[in-house]
């Protein structure tokens, strides 16, 4: 049996993978350090550790992983301090350098940065999606003895749901929609919202809305276009994952016009309960998404990554004035009305892009046993 010890704080949903059934491996985690949204703390310390000036001193943090009793370790975007085999979980390569596109290219990061990823204990880099995996030697350079990797993430299949499921809630009389983030206006909340006044004035009163994010963090006026318009329900983002299942369970689409993301967990969470995805194109969303396919995808008005999904150097660093600004995008809100409005009149398409979803998400580099397969494959490749 191998044992591995996560080191670092990581995101629930490697809690999948932690708890699968291997026969031969164990991770050894704790779930106070499994959260699904970042402190206030943690949100605090990011914004300083941003700052330009610790690009010169080269400030990226590596965890300590000495005291492990394990055969290995494991960590989510960090390096470690470890004198154990260990394995690095990675969003996006920037996230190494706490999401900087700049800070690796300075003398002193450049030198630390060369004795980590040549530190004979860090066995392989397992990239999220074939984003971060392709684009990881455009930031970083990258000895030939390191393993890198390209695993999706473990993502819960919901027993409920079956291709006789999706064929009925497809043909239901109400065209149930979903939207879920905490950040409310970075994933296209007011746009989604717009689009839903749109729908309410030319008379759409069968297709509905759940959404579901920090409402406290909502604006006034935010809230008030929800609460004027009956076919939408808010909920706060406080719901268990088995809780989110039944609402994901119920969905027909996901709505997904985010402005900005990575690993959009949403999206494949959305397809494993048999969704049709309506949204931007994002990074690893049209790894997961096939525009015609299983869902429509568009462009945003900023993208921050760009078309070989690399930061937009000026985007990052005017987030004001570009992806964050408080702005509504008139191409997104008639993107999502023509869409939602098609969906709606030609249940068949809903129907076949909704199996679409379903089967992609459960068969092949997306089912839970391909991937519990390759980490298996990885973890003993190297031999822990």
């Amino acid at each position: 049996m191998y044992n591995i010890k996560v080191i670092t704080k990581t995101r629930g949903f490697w809690i999948n993978l932690f708890e699968y059934k291997f026969e031969t491996i164990k991770f050894h985690y704790k779930s106070s350090g499994l959260f699904e949204v970042p402190s206030k703390t943690r949100f605090l310390l990011h914004k300083i550790i941003n700052f330009k000036v610790f690009d010169t001193l080269g400030l990226f943090f590596r965890s300590n992983a000495l005291e492990s009793d394990e055969d290995a370790n494991f960590s989510y975007n960090r390096f470690l301090k470890s004198d154990k085999p260990y394995f690095i979980g990675l969003e996006n390569p920037t996230a190494l350098v706490h999401y900087s596109d700049t800070r690796m290219r300075t003398y002193i990061s450049k030198i630390r940065l060369s004795r980590y990823f040549n530190d004979s204990n860090l066995k392989g880099i397992v990239c999220l999606s074939i984003a971060c995996y392709s684009t990881m030697k455009n930031y970083y350079d990258l000895p030939t003895s390191l393993n890198l990797y390209q695993v999706y993430p473990l993502v819960e299949e919901n027993i409920n749901v079956n291709k006789e499921y999706i064929s009925r809630k497809s043909n239901e009389c109400i065209l149930e929609c979903l939207y879920i983030s905490s950040n409310f206006e970075l994933k296209g909340g007011d746009d989604i919202l717009e689009a839903f006044n749109k729908l309410k004035k030319n008379g759409y009163n069968k297709i509905h809305l759940n959404i579901i994010t920090k409402i406290d963090s909502l604006t006034l006026e935010q809230r008030a276009i929800i609460n004027n318009n009956s076919s939408i329900d808010i909920y706060d983002f406080k719901f268990s994952k088995k809780e989110l299942y039944e609402f994901y369970q119920k969905a027909n689409i996901l709505l997904n016009p985010t402005r900005m993301d990575s690993f959009s967990l949403v999206t494949l969470e959305a397809m494993k309960n048999g969704c049709t995805i309506v949204g931007t194109d994002i990074y690893a969303i049209k790894e997961m998404v096939t525009d015609g396919s299983n869902g429509f995808l568009t462009q945003p008005k900023y993208k921050y990554w760009n078309n070989e999904n690399m930061i937009d150097h000026y985007i990052k660093t005017h987030p004001n004035k570009t992806f964050n600004s408080k702005y509504i995008d008139m191409n997104i809100i008639d993107f999502l009305y023509e869409k939602i409005t098609y969906l709606y009149s030609s249940r068949k398409t809903l129907e076949v892009m909704s199996m679409n979803s379903f089967e992609r998400s459960t068969t092949g580099e997306f089912s839970n046993q391909s991937i519990a397969d390759k980490w298996k494959h990885i973890i003993e490749d190297v031999g822990v």
